[in-house]
């Protein structure tokens, strides 16, 4: 006669690690029910029980707090009823990507049904938190916008195109010379920072620094005169050369990196991204702006995009981790100081 006991079984778990799923593992134990319990709801966002074993010790924190986190520093006052600051954006005016789209991106991957009802254009701030091999870094895109509007200073289209701009419906200029014009303002490449040697002599090994300090992460750049080191209000360059307005005809790509990895392909990715976004959901506004491609052509659309200005890419100086684990806390705090007062930040990136 059968026992009405079940048997044990296999029961495989994923476990989220760094924003993406790790290595599946094998347990004979049933599954804890409690760990898809829902322990916080805030707006449209949630934190499973699961959620918070990434914030123990020697754990990466997981896309859904790093998510999570991100959407509650924008959004929210800060802690002990303190006003927020008077440059701080409002959140209307900041978009944030979710880690899981980016990550399938990099693996190129579909994300339509991630971004679909998200205009990247629409904002002045792109936030794009980014997790590979257990490593997390931020990209802050600024005026993504401008990525609609063609450089005056562009290539012109070669003459060969005449066949096919005849049997398209949308006109593409002609050049008044087969020599393409050379862009006399060419998008400047700042060569990342060479940090020194960290964590610093005397430090103990396999800690890291505290993140909340009384100055902030951009102090040593201001001159000594200033004496301004809270954590509110980052003190304003005393001198008019320590001035860098941000360019007025092409995006900026902020990078944060704690650990300073070399420049990979992640920013070339986002700018894929952005492109196919605009082609594919921009195209009256392009046309209207005298770039104009044929749908079936790809060498029409290639020529069209090249119309388009390449961004800034910018890389920050920032503070570096010396615990292997901590770099979702440190994109958490990098967030939360940069948008605590943009202008100022981006002034202090743009000079060092």
């Amino acid at each position: 006669m059968a026992s009405n006991t079940p048997a044990s079984t296999s029961i495989i778990i994923p476990q989220r690690v760094g924003g993406k799923p790790a290595k599946q593992r094998t347990e004979s134990t049933e599954v804890d029910p409690t760990l898809n319990e829902v322990v916080l709801v805030w707006r449209l966002l949630q934190l499973l029980r699961h959620d918070l074993n990434s914030l123990k010790d020697k754990t990466y924190l997981n896309d859904a707090v790093v998510n999570f986190g991100i959407h509650y520093l924008i959004s929210e006052p800060l802690p002990f009823f303190r006003p927020p600051p008077p440059n701080r954006p409002k959140e209307e005016d900041v978009t944030i990507l979710d880690p899981s789209m980016f990550s399938l991106l990099l693996d190129d991957k579909d994300v339509s049904r991630w971004i679909r009802n998200i205009d990247v254009f629409s904002t002045t701030y792109l936030i794009v938190p980014v997790v590979r091999q257990n490593h997390w870094s931020l990209i802050v895109v600024v005026n993504a916008r401008l990525l609609l509007q063609p450089s005056p200073s562009a290539y012109a289209e070669p003459s060969s195109s005449r066949n096919v701009q005849e049997r398209s419906t949308s006109v593409i200029r002609e050049p008044e010379s087969k020599r393409p014009r050379i862009d006399p303002n060419p998008p400047r490449r700042i060569r990342p920072y060479k940090f020194p040697p960290f964590p610093p002599p005397g430090h103990p090994p396999n800690q890291s620094l505290p993140l909340l300090r009384r100055t902030d992460f951009f102090e040593p750049l201001f001159p000594k005169a200033s004496t301004s080191t809270s954590l509110e209000h980052p003190p304003m360059p005393t001198s008019s050369r320590l001035s860098a307005p941000l360019p007025s005809d092409r995006p900026v790509f902020v990078r944060f990196d704690s650990a300073f990895t070399p420049p990979s392909h992640h920013t070339k990715v986002l700018y894929e991204f952005l492109l196919s976004e605009a082609t594919t959901k921009k195209k009256p506004q392009l046309e209207s702006a005298g770039v104009s491609w044929i749908d079936s052509d790809s060498r029409t659309l290639r020529r069209a995009t090249a119309r388009l200005p390449r961004p800034e890419e910018v890389t920050a100086r920032v503070p570096q981790q010396s615990g292997g684990y901590d770099c979702g806390l440190y994109v958490l705090h990098f967030v939360e100081r940069f948008f605590s007062d943009p202008p100022a930040f981006l002034n202090l990136i743009m000079v060092s």
